[in-house]
């Protein structure tokens, strides 16, 4: 089979063949298991515009907070981008080539994923706990664990921006459901996302059209945007507020974590 018929993931496992842990800290094993398969992710593409925001949610996750908030709007909103991330012609881009994908690809892990993932794990390294064992259990599996980081607290951030960003998306029935989605919002956020925004977009009759306006294709383009340029750095800033706040809970109980070194 070729490189080009294997999956990104399938590729990367073959890459890291017999690498050994990364971490002996399971929480840290955790999270670069993760941001390995966002990494995977990006390397396969995405079949809409919807799913690359999607996957910009998860990425703010596991890197905790850690890209610039401008990178969300820059690439959702650059056709070129967007066009290798789809790996095929998107906006006013006619054609694109198998070299010109990977390339844009690649250059998104090496200079956006990369750096974010170093200071991710630079953040976190020392706030993982260490585990002993003893008769009664072993030290928590990274593979068997639910949590980014193993922290549950942001396992509740990523299925806040999941939901929120789906329900921006599809649309409002009215602008009420617009106002009562922006309340949850501006929590779920943890007031990252600033309730001005929410107000400005309710009283720009144009933008309240765009809301609510569930059929016209124009109107969701639209909805995707105003996503990448508000509501995914308002997740983002809060994953980097929560991330040192969190408390570590593995999925099993029968091992006690010991005082973080550092």
């Amino acid at each position: 089979m070729s490189e080009a018929a294997l999956s990104a993931h399938s590729r990367v496992a073959d890459a890291l063949g017999d690498a050994p842990p990364v971490s002996d800290r399971p929480a840290l094993a955790k999270l670069s298991a993760d941001q390995i398969n966002v990494f995977s992710a990006l390397l396969d593409g995405f079949d809409d515009r919807c799913a690359i925001l999607t996957w910009m949610q998860a990425v703010s996750i596991q890197t905790l907070g850690q890209l610039d908030d401008d990178w969300f709007p820059r690439l959702a909103c650059d056709a070129d981008v967007v066009s290798a991330l789809l790996g095929a012609p998107w906006g006013p881009i006619k054609v694109v080539s198998p070299g010109r994908i990977r390339e844009i690809r690649l250059g998104i892990a090496a200079k956006d994923l990369l750096p974010a993932t170093q200071a991710a794990n630079r953040e976190f390294r020392w706030t993982a706990s260490d585990y002993h064992t003893d008769e009664q259990g072993e030290a928590p599996d990274p593979t068997k664990q639910r949590h980014p980081g193993m922290r549950p607290g942001m396992s509740l951030l990523d299925d806040a921006g999941a939901w929120t960003l789906s329900r921006l998306l599809d649309g409002f029935d009215k602008p009420e459901a617009f106002l009562i989605w922006g309340q949850y919002a501006v929590s779920a956020t943890y007031s990252e996302l600033e309730s001005s925004t929410i107000e400005d977009a309710y009283f720009d009759l144009e933008v309240r059209a765009r809301l609510t306006d569930k059929t016209s294709a124009r109107a969701r383009f639209f909805r995707e945007s105003w996503a990448a340029e508000y509501l995914l750095p308002g997740f983002n800033k809060a994953a980097a507020r929560l991330a040192a706040r969190t408390t570590e809970v593995p999925e099993t109980h029968a091992t006690k974590p010991t005082t973080p070194r550092g």
